[in-house]
Parts: C-alpha cells; sequence; structure tokens
C-alpha cells in the first residue's frame, strides 16, 4: 500500500537540512515525525516544511526561480517561539 504523500509539492524521500533553535538534523521529508521526540519540535519543522511548500508552489506560478532554504519563526500552542530552518538537499 502506497503512503500518502505528507507534504504537498514534496516527495517523502526528498532530503532535507531541519535546523530548529540550533541543533541541526539531516532527514527526509517523511522522517521528520520519527526523529523528533518533542510534540513542538515536530510541529516546527512542519510549519518551516508547509511554508517552504507555499513558497515554492506561488514562485512557480509566478515563473520565478524556485526557493530551496526557508528561515522563519514558528510559534507553538504555548506561545513560545522556535527559529526554524529547513533547506532542501
Amino acid at each position: 500500500m502506497r503512503t500518502k504523500t505528507l507534504i504537498d509539492g514534496f516527495k517523502n524521500s526528498q532530503k532535507i537540512r531541519v535546523i530548529i533553535d540550533g541543533f541541526g538534523i539531516y532527514t527526509t521529508v517523511g522522517g521528520v515525525s520519527s526523529v523528533f521526540a518533542h510534540h513542538s519540535l515536530k510541529q516546527a519543522a512542519f510549519d518551516g516544511l508547509l511554508r517552504l511548500s507555499n513558497d515554492r508552489y506561488f514562485a512557480k506560478r509566478a515563473n520565478e526561480e524556485l526557493p530551496t532554504m526557508v528561515s522563519m519563526k514558528s510559534m507553538n500552542t504555548t506561545q513560545i517561539a522556535k527559529q526554524v530552518q529547513i533547506d532542501l538537499i
């Protein structure tokens, strides 16, 4: 049975580098949910992936160069900001 795509615009096997509050890790889009133990770290990584996916979608529609990284602050439910950087490899 086929595994559903987690983030539109990316394959689950796409390799990425995730840096959250200075802690960096190499993984895949599908591996984000199993690599981070704490929910707020998973949420920050998925927020960054969603932002990168949206940026790439709108750049493609405007016939611009596709971005390969995003750097942002992610706010979780306790309103604590986490600095997130996602790079495509």
